[in-house]
Order: structure tokens, then sequence, then C-alpha cells
């Protein structure tokens, strides 16, 4: 039985005793809105779902469960799509419940199934993708470092309507280019300027360097209203859309976004932030502040 921990997770294979809360997650309308073409309609099919996870036949299928109280959170896994001399291709999903959505489950789980995956089951490809409305899940393939490979306008029937995909990938050299050391290298003494460059190898390794400032400037745009949501969800007494909770991620997770974001418009435009920050903060002191109204 294969059973990955991670800091806050159990990622492990099923088991029959799964079946019931597996059933809750794969049959849940809400759950499967965008996956209704693999919706389990009966605890049959889920049975018989649970059956090929257990057997991973054409791939490897896992739960992950709380470290701390055991409690089943989601589902994540990959189908092998070719297999070459080279290694296995494969295809990846995951499912949250959303009670647990907002807390990085879900990039946790992916995470560790990626360097499974890489490191211990001969895997040199990964796909995946997603609705382009569905702002979570892609949120997730960007974190852990898939690249965006495409976008099918209009490709997909669903719900009534035609709508666009994304299309994501995360190739092994690409992983072993070791995005993770780049990280161990930064420290507490770390300088601005160092978390810019260590911003711009990433983001070259996840293949975001081509993208263009007016599509940097939306995405920055796109993670400001986000950090604005977390902060709404949990900094205000405003209300929220409750079937939207699983969209609403950490404060601090959505304030490093912007941060990665804007560090990434400063590399196109050849900016030192450090060097502007001092130079505005030159400026600033030069000023007389006022705080009456």
């Amino acid at each position: 039985m294969i059973k990955i921990e991670t800091k806050r997770l159990i990622v492990r294979d099923y088991q029959e005793s799964d079946l019931e809360v597996m059933h809750q997650l794969w049959s849940d309308p809400a759950i499967m809105y965008f996956l209704d073409d693999i919706m389990c309609h009966s605890i049959e099919d889920t049975a018989e779902n649970l059956k090929n996870a257990m057997a991973n036949a054409d791939g490897h299928y896992f739960c992950f469960c709380d470290k701390a109280t055991g409690a089943f959170m989601g589902s994540v896994g990959y189908t092998i799509t070719d297999a070459t001399p080279l290694g296995k291709i494969v295809h990846m999903g995951y499912l949250l419940f959303p009670k647990y959505g907002g807390k990085g489950y879900t990039t946790e789980a992916v995470e560790a199934v990626i360097k499974f995956a890489f490191e211990q089951d001969d895997c040199i490809r990964i796909t995946t993708g997603c609705h382009a409305e569905n702002v979570a899940s892609y949120k997730v393939m960007e974190k852990v470092g898939f690249y965006k490979e495409a976008v099918r306008i209009k490709a997909v029937y669903h719900d009534g309507v035609m709508k666009d995909r994304l299309e994501y990938a995360i190739n092994k050299d690409a992983y072993n280019a070791n995005q993770s050391q780049l990280l161990d290298n930064l420290t507490e003494n770390s300088s601005l300027t160092d978390v810019q460059n260590y911003i711009g190898k990433v983001l070259d390794l996840r293949g975001f360097s081509k993208e263009t400032i007016q599509e940097s400037m939306l995405i920055f745009l796109e993670e400001a209203g986000e950090l604005a949501k977390a902060i709404r969800k949990t900094q205000t007494n405003m209300s929220v859309d409750v079937d939207k909770m699983q969209n609403y991620d950490t404060v601090e997770s959505e304030a490093a976004d912007v941060f990665v974001v804007l560090l990434a418009i400063c590399n196109k435009l050849n900016i030192n932030l450090f060097d502007a920050l001092k130079e505005k903060e030159r400026q600033n002191c030069k000023r007389n502040w006022s705080f009456e109204r």
C-alpha cells in the first residue's frame, strides 16, 4: 500500500472502507459540476470506481486525509495515457470536499503526487486541465508548477453551452530543473533582489516567461481581486457566496500571489524593485505628511 506523508496530510491508496465517503465526494452534483462526465450516479458506480482505483491498473489513484484526524478530504491521481520507452505520460485530476477549501490542502496533495510520479513511478510528463471558469482548479495547477500549454476556445460542451478549456502540463526535465532547490536557496537573509531573481527563474521554468506585459497586468489585477476576496472572507463581516468558498484562498496565499506577479512585471520591465523602492522612499522622506481630514 502506497502511503505518502506531507506536512498536514496522508496521501494513500484507496481501501474498501472508503466506499461511503468516496461516494459522497464523487456523487455530489456541486463538487462534480465541472466533471459531470465521470460523476457517480449510484453506489454501484462508486463501488466499481473504487475497485479500479484499488487495482491501480491504468494509473495511480489516491485519497488524501487529514494527518491529525484521519478525515477523508479529497481525491487525487492520474491515468496513464501513453507508455513510451522513456517513461509514462499521465493525466492528473483531483477533487476536494468544499468544507476543506481555501486552505491549500489540494495543492499539498497534488505536489506530493507529482513528486511520487516523477521520482518513483517512471513518469516523464503529466498533463491536466480544466474549464476556464474553474478558478480554484487552475490556481492549484499554477501553484504546483504546471505550465499553461493551450487555451482551447469554446472547445467543450458543458451545461448547455460551449466553453473554453485550459490545458496544463509539466515535464520531468522541468521538474528536475529543481524549483524546490531554487526555493531552498532563499533564506531569511535573502534580499528583495534575490527574491526578484528567484521569481524570474521559476516563472521561466513554469512557462510564464513568454507572457506579454499586458497579459501579466491582467493576471496582476486578477490576483489583486483574489486577495480582496480572501480579505472579505476572513477579515470583514461582509457576506460571501457559500457555494464558492473553495475559490477563496487564505489572505497570506493571495498576498503572495500578488507579490509574485508584481515581481514578474518588474522583471519584464527591467525594474529592480529594491532600487525603485529605495528611490521612492527617498522622495517620501522629503514630503510633509498629514492625516487631517
